[in-house]
């Protein structure tokens, strides 16, 4: 996970939440997310907000 930047990682959560996918691999993502110090987006719209204070 070391190897994504903030940015790819928020890409890679919106996406698997979006899409649904299995909860382990959302579950692992989160926990990554808020190891670096961000609260996780709770919605779809909020995913897309927080990519964007990355750019």
């Amino acid at each position: 996970m070391r190897l994504l930047s903030t940015k790819d990682l928020l890409i890679a959560f919106c996406d698997a939440y979006t899409l649904q996918l299995d909860e382990a691999f959302i579950e692992m993502l989160t926990s990554e997310i808020i190891r670096r110090g961000i609260n996780p987006p709770q919605t779809r719209t909020e995913c897309y907000e927080q990519i964007a204070n990355f750019t």
